[in-house]
């Protein structure tokens, strides 16, 4: 681990359809995880420093640095909440994308299933009654590109 090279602003990316992509990642380098570590360090120095007999810490220095670790714990479970937060955001886009794939899948089986178990005599039928209607098309399109208004008349 280097801590000059770190980046907290670094994540994973992850493609999850066609043209969508997820930004992903926590470490505990966050600077979340950060402030509760440090808050519990401040606070534990303190707690070192604390008189059983008296109830309070025995110096200035001790009863500020239990204050500073109190702020940094609370901010520090702030920013983890706004982590979780974003994390289920990410979460719930995944699902969504997840139940659409699913759709898709779905739709794609059963049409492969309907290919499959086609009828070989009906599908050429239909093939051929599809292919007399093009050509039919063709034959009116051609017909009309030939109308004038003389002919028309």
């Amino acid at each position: 681990y280097n801590a000059q090279t770190y980046d907290p602003s670094f994540q994973t990316t992850a493609r999850i359809d066609e043209g969508r992509t997820v930004d992903y990642g926590v470490d505990a380098n966050e600077l979340g995880i950060r402030r509760v570590v440090k808050g519990l360090l401040l606070m534990n120095y303190a707690m070192r420093e604390y008189n059983d007999a008296t109830g309070f810490t025995t110096t200035a220095e001790a009863r500020d640095a239990f204050d500073q670790g109190f702020q940094d714990l609370e901010q520090g479970l702030e920013d983890i909440r706004v982590l979780v937060g974003q994390t289920g955001v990410r979460q719930q886009t995944l699902q969504q994308v997840r139940a659409e794939h699913e759709t898709t899948l779905a739709l794609l089986e059963q049409q492969t299933a309907e290919v499959r178990d086609a009828d070989a005599f009906e599908a050429t039928t239909e093939f051929q009654r599809l292919q007399i209607q093009l050509q039919a098309s063709y034959q009116v399109t051609a017909s009309l590109q030939q109308l004038t208004l003389s002919n028309f008349i």
